[in-house]
């Protein structure tokens, strides 16, 4: 299985921040669910200088940023898919929704594995506010009166990311030697419940949730694998309150550490 970064999804009008913060929580969600799904990008696109003039002038938290750079200049969280590539350079693709054509980019070499390998599993993530955002499936087909048309998911927010990973494996496994995933808590199966910050927090990068009652604030604690595995909760303070299991989300108040804060 195979994600592809949009990066044609990256219009110059769109939130560039949001959009990258969203390739990261994917990248992050789906690398620590290896290996269910490799992802790749567009190094031509990444290292051109427009991007990093404009990735220059996008805010986010010290710490944050230092993830994203990572994401987009290095193979940590995705590789190149440019020493791989099936397509040809010069190959135009069309696409239906939106009505675009595609060239030696991201969604053209996603399209071209697909078309010539229909079992293989593939999709896109794309920016929520581009002209892909909210397409559930993104037609494309080479430009040639009979050329064949493949289906492509298209996620582009972080409900569909966390719908995609629960039908991919919602169930999380006492016996794990790893920490549960978001997808795998009341974090991400309760939606109307909880809702993400935008935030990290400094330790491990765990994605940082608001319960929209109480105002608490709930993450994974990375460090508690299996049978320990539980949420670690704030006030909206950001003081510690103790930890909740991650099912339900049900506080233990005796679990408190007096003194503890939430480190962005």
């Amino acid at each position: 299985m195979f994600a592809f970064l949009n990066e044609r999804s990256l219009e110059p009008f769109c939130d560039w921040e949001a959009g990258l913060l969203f390739f990261l929580r994917a990248a992050l969600e789906l690398r620590a669910s290896a290996p269910i799904c490799e992802i790749r990008r567009d190094d031509t696109f990444f290292t051109n200088p427009a991007f990093s003039q404009r990735f220059n002038h996008c805010h986010f938290p010290k710490d944050v940023r230092a993830l994203v750079r990572q994401l987009v200049f290095s193979d940590r969280y995705c590789a190149t898919w440019l020493p791989e590539r099936l397509s040809v350079e010069t190959d135009i693709y069309e696409c239906n929704h939106p009505e675009v054509e595609l060239q030696d980019e991201s969604a053209s070499e996603a399209a071209e594995r697909k078309l010539r390998n229909a079992a293989l599993e593939i999709l896109l993530f794309s920016v929520a506010d581009s002209a892909f955002g909210g397409v559930q499936t993104v037609q494309i087909k080479l430009k040639a009166a009979s050329a064949a048309v493949v289906s492509l998911p298209n996620l582009s927010n972080s409900p569909d990311l966390s719908r995609w990973l629960s039908q991919q494996h919602g169930y999380y496994d006492p016996d794990s030697p790893a920490a549960p995933r978001d997808f795998q808590t009341v974090l991400e199966q309760a939606p109307a419940r909880f809702t993400f910050t935008g935030k990290l927090e400094r330790r491990f990068s765990r994605c940082v949730y608001l319960e929209n009652k109480t105002r608490r604030f709930f993450y994974v604690d990375e460090g508690h694998p299996g049978k320990s595995a539980h949420l670690e909760v704030y006030s909206a303070t950001e003081d510690h309150l103790g930890t909740a299991r991650i099912d339900s989300g049900l506080l233990d108040p005796s679990t408190r550490v007096k003194g503890r804060k939430l480190r962005w």
